[in-house]
């Protein structure tokens, strides 16, 4: 829910522009996020430069990491 995903941005003083890079397609955390203007969640896959420097905060998942990893290590 939307009022969870403030919770969360609130619980870590995310007051600025955050990135969300997400292993996967989970729908019910896009659709949380759509309705924060300062919240962009994207999946892994399309993960770029552009996108890390636009925002003040990159949060990324666990799985997210580990598939970075898999590319990149």
């Amino acid at each position: 829910k939307t009022k969870e995903m403030v919770a969360f941005l609130d619980a870590f003083k995310l007051s600025k522009t955050v990135l969300m890079v997400m292993g996967n397609d989970d729908v019910k955390v896009i659709r949380a996020a759509a309705n924060i203007p300062t919240l962009e969640t994207i999946p892994v896959e399309t993960l770029s430069t552009y996108e890390v420097v636009k925002n003040a905060v990159v949060v990324i998942a666990k799985s997210a990491v580990e598939k970075l990893e898999e590319v990149y290590a």
